[in-house]
């Protein structure tokens, strides 16, 4: 524990700039269609700062802004409305996110036609720009929500930082899998209550907690081996109460981005799907690594053991602070 107090320091004093493990929030773009040539849209791009990224929406040719661009700086992001007059209407036209494919962010897009319909695309830096196509919706919504769920998982530093300790903590392979499925079901439903309204918790505490349940985990794994039978019991409460605030986590950014009102419960699916399959990856590569790093230290000295939880418990030392420092300046 002492050694695990000493990596907290240092890190506090020797990584002031280190990135927050919040995962890069999509920036999101909603095009409501007014009337056959006229939309109002909504452009929202995450900030750091008094920065925010340097991405801008480029609309077909045939688009004019009519009357001037409003601004609001909500929370983590600027807010931007404007209204625009398009001949021949967006329907068959492209648009194209500017910068996108230099920075580390996706954009969403709903799009909502005169008839009702909403189509969702997720564009990346590899596919700057979408083609509007009421014929493909369903084939997009898909994509973008799986890809976010994976994403999701991928990009939040924390959520693969907890599960690389589960794998390092679990005595064994049938050990993990307990672990992993109850940690699943739990963030799963408060995942699906959050997004669906039915709780809410502020998001800015939620990180907090989250960054210090990576901390106690790290605690764990660097304390002697127990009882098998007694250290899964106590992996699988860990994980229900864990897995339950992770939860809150993973809707944060599903909630910033909305869920298609034709098909929420598809999208929900999706999204949660993806961060499964992002998890079980992780868990994967861990397992193979775990059996290697076994393999060759533990025939050298144990204490090898204890590097990376000791060095994942300082990082998450530091998120914890700097979020709750972050906390009380707001």
């Amino acid at each position: 524990m002492k050694h695990l107090i000493r990596v907290c320091i240092a890190l506090l004093l020797l990584l002031p700039g280190v990135t927050p493990a919040h995962e890069v929030r999509p920036a999101l773009l909603l095009i409501q269609q007014q009337a056959s040539h006229h939309y109002d849209l909504m452009w929202k791009v995450p900030t750091r700062g008094d920065t925010r990224l340097n991405l801008n929406v480029v609309l077909p040719p045939n688009c004019q802004t009519q009357g001037a661009i409003s601004n609001m700086a909500v929370d983590d992001a600027l807010i931007q409305r404007w209204t625009s007059s398009c001949a021949d209407g967006l329907r068959g036209n492209r648009i194209r996110i500017q910068n996108l494919p230099q920075s580390l962010t996706d954009v969403v897009v709903h799009y909502a036609s005169i008839s009702g319909k909403t189509h969702t695309y997720r564009l990346t830096g590899e596919q700057a720009e979408i083609h509007i196509n009421d014929g493909s919706a369903n084939i997009y919504t898909a994509s973008a929500y799986f890809g976010l769920g994976i994403e999701h998982i991928l990009m939040g530093y924390d959520h693969v930082l907890f599960v690389i300790l589960l794998t390092l903590i679990a005595a064994s392979i049938r050990s993990l899998l307990w672990a992993v499925s109850v940690f699943t079901l739990a963030h799963s439903m408060t995942l699906i209550a959050t997004t669906l309204n039915w709780v809410a918790l502020p998001v800015g505490p939620v990180e907090a907690c989250i960054a210090l349940s990576v901390v106690l985990l790290a605690v764990k794994a660097c304390q002697p081996r127990i009882d098998s039978t007694q250290l899964t019991r106590w992996l699988i409460v860990t994980c229900v109460c864990f897995g339950l605030l992770h939860g809150f986590g993973f809707a944060a950014a599903l909630v910033e981005i909305g869920l298609p009102t034709q098909s929420r419960p598809a999208a929900l699916f999706l999204f949660n799907l993806g961060v499964e399959i992002g998890q079980l990856a992780v868990v994967s590569i861990i397992v193979v690594l775990r059996m290697l790093y076994v393999h060759v230290f533990n025939a050298v000295d144990n204490r090898h053991r204890l590097v990376v939880p000791y060095f994942v418990g300082g990082l998450a030392c530091f998120w914890f602070f700097d979020r709750v420092h972050s906390l009380i300046l707001n």
